[in-house]
């Protein structure tokens, strides 16, 4: 399957705050009912909500410098196929 990030740069950057639950109303539906029709959204809507739940269960804190660095890590995720490594 061929997926091109460009057409879905509008979702992508949805999706964190889709599963923070920050979207309410249409635009929250929006999101939902891409995620049904898109695989490949979905996919990177579930990594992300295993990330944030992963790091949530801690009960460590991060420190600040590694925190950073997740964050700056996550959404490169986004940008290759699932299951294969850089």
């Amino acid at each position: 399957m061929h997926v091109d990030p460009f057409g879905h740069l509008r979702w992508h950057k949805a999706l964190d705050a889709y599963v923070d639950g920050e979207f309410a109303g249409a635009r929250r539906e929006a999101v939902a009912d891409h995620l049904k029709r898109c695989q490949w959204c979905s996919d990177q809507a579930e990594l992300l909500l295993r990330v944030k739940e992963s790091l949530t269960r801690r009960q460590v804190r991060l420190p600040s410098l590694v925190a950073a660095r997740l964050r700056r890590w996550v959404p490169r995720l986004s940008d290759q196929p699932l299951g294969t490594s850089r």
